[in-house]
């Protein structure tokens, strides 16, 4: 029952961002694939005011933890997500990563995303409680590439369109 409610407690989210810093998408290494994003302002603003409904659920599952992890934005928009982590023990699921026709991508196309493609990203905002902390935590569950940026060129259909 808990992990019928646990689901239950998250926030979804549609809004379109760009990709930034390292950017590792294809297939793990040996810390598995990472990206970052950007959050708007609207959105964050949302997530804000439904965090502290997560952090509530958590406090019941919690009562006597007493500390509360950063916020998953806490340097300003930017979100810095990795999954498919080889070692870790709660892995995040892999991104379902798809054109802008919903086909899904192959690892050719995935391997050509750099910096500054611009995506359409499905967020689940969950409570994550630990031990003796509680938090909230962000899983992109998938990503709509609109422009692929693969270096020195920008492709917004046919590169990703097949």
């Amino acid at each position: 029952m808990l992990l019928l409610t646990y689901y239950n407690m998250a926030n979804r989210y549609i809004f379109n961002s760009t990709l930034s810093g390292y950017i590792r998408v294809d297939e793990p290494n040996q810390y598995g694939c990472t990206f970052e994003y950007s959050v708007p302002e609207d959105t964050i603003k949302e997530m804000e005011s439904d965090r502290e409904e997560l952090l509530a659920w958590c406090r019941t599952k919690l009562p006597k933890a007493d500390k509360v992890r950063d916020l998953p934005w806490a340097n300003g928009t930017t979100v810095r997500y990795q999954y498919q982590q080889p070692d870790s023990k709660n892995p995040n699921p892999a991104v379902v990563w798809v054109d802008t026709e919903g086909s899904p991508l192959d690892k050719e196309v995935l391997r050509s995303v750099r910096e500054g493609t611009k995506v359409r990203l499905i967020v689940q905002h969950k409570p994550n409680p630990f031990a003796d902390k509680i938090g909230t935590k962000l899983i992109v569950l998938g990503a709509q590439v609109l422009e692929l940026n693969v270096g020195k060129a920008v492709d917004s259909r046919s590169l990703i369109s097949s």
